[in-house]
């Protein structure tokens, strides 16, 4: 994976929100990760900004952690589309989703 350069600053600010908002609530991040069209340079006027936020808190109730993405997320933009992502599941090689973050996702915030 590679770290991200901006080119919409709207999209940058939007994410930074974001972190610092998982920041409040005491999320442990290790890793935000861009993936999908924006990650690719493929987006349009239109497209979801597609996160995988990677926390050691996760993967014990993916549904809650889900809704409980969302609802962080909407308090900063209706675009981005995060998703929760166990340590462990990283560590998967034949995971569809996994494998499309690990193949093409952008770094965009790293606890390292």
């Amino acid at each position: 994976m590679k770290n991200v350069v901006f080119r919409n600053k709207q999209v940058k600010v939007e994410i930074n929100s974001f972190v610092n908002l998982l920041q409040k609530e005491q999320i442990k991040i290790s890793r935000v990760i861009l993936f999908g069209s924006f990650a690719k340079g493929k987006q349009k006027d239109y497209s979801d900004i597609d996160l995988a936020v990677v926390s050691p808190d996760f993967g014990k109730d993916t549904h809650k952690e889900m809704m409980f993405l969302v609802h962080l997320s909407s308090k900063v933009s209706d675009r981005i589309e995060a998703i929760p992502v166990a340590e462990k599941d990283m560590l998967m090689k034949y995971h569809p989703l996994i494998g499309e973050i690990k193949k093409y996702g952008k770094i965009v915030y790293s606890s390292n």
